[in-house]
């Protein structure tokens, strides 16, 4: 497991059933959703960031 003292335990699981799924699809799909090395998450919108705004 992915364990920090800060955060705790960081692991996520995601299960996709069903006949007929295309592994290698979702695989790249899911991929092609991550930040790369270098890139800050800071520097993406944040489109709930509206919504979630605790400010009054």
């Amino acid at each position: 497991m992915d364990w920090s003292p800060d955060h705790g335990d960081r692991v996520q699981h995601l299960v996709l059933t069903g006949p007929g799924l295309d592994r290698d699809r979702i695989h790249a799909l899911l991929d092609s959703c991550l930040l790369g090395p270098g890139e800050p998450a800071t520097a993406l919108d944040d489109p709930f960031a509206e919504i979630l705004d605790p400010a009054p």
